[in-house]
């Protein structure tokens, strides 16, 4: 059971715009899919409520201090707690977003998969740093509108 990052940047770590990806590629919500179908999924508040639904066939446990109006979704009133509740399902944990559940994530994770968009686009919101130092590229695959990757811990 891993843990790891996903998520889509441009070269300079951009990932979001007024609350939104400020991108639409299919290609790549279809790769985030297939990755992450059969498995559980971390996210913030405001990344739950941007996608707006519950993601099919995977756990989708949102970190709120708030009520969600969702059974199918399970909330966990701080990082540690949706750890725990995740290990609990036996299967690989994906942290997707937003950027407080990421900069924590950086902390936790074992793997950090990365599509990077090939476009420039406007943003406001920018992923954490990382200390490449701690991190090796094992995987890359090229795509028409962006680059995925993929790191492990050194």
């Amino acid at each position: 059971m891993k843990k790891i990052i996903i998520v889509a940047l441009t070269k300079d770590g951009k990932m979001g715009y007024q609350g939104q990806m400020p991108w639409n590629l299919p290609e790549e919500l279809q790769l985030f899919k297939k990755i992450t179908t059969g498995n559980t999924v971390i996210m913030g508040r405001n990344t739950w409520e941007t996608i707006g639904k519950v993601l099919p066939n995977r756990k989708n446990i949102v970190v709120t201090s708030s009520q969600i109006e969702n059974r199918k979704v399970i909330v966990a009133s701080n990082f540690q707690e949706a750890l725990k509740i995740a290990d609990k399902f036996g299967k690989d944990i994906f942290f997707i977003g937003g950027e407080q559940i990421y900069q924590q994530a950086l902390n936790f994770a074992d793997e950090i998969f990365i599509s990077w968009i090939k476009k420039d686009y406007p943003a406001d919101l920018y992923f954490p740093k990382i200390d490449w130092h701690c991190w090796e590229k094992y995987y890359e695959h090229y795509y028409n509108s962006f680059i995925h990757s993929r790191y492990h811990r050194k």
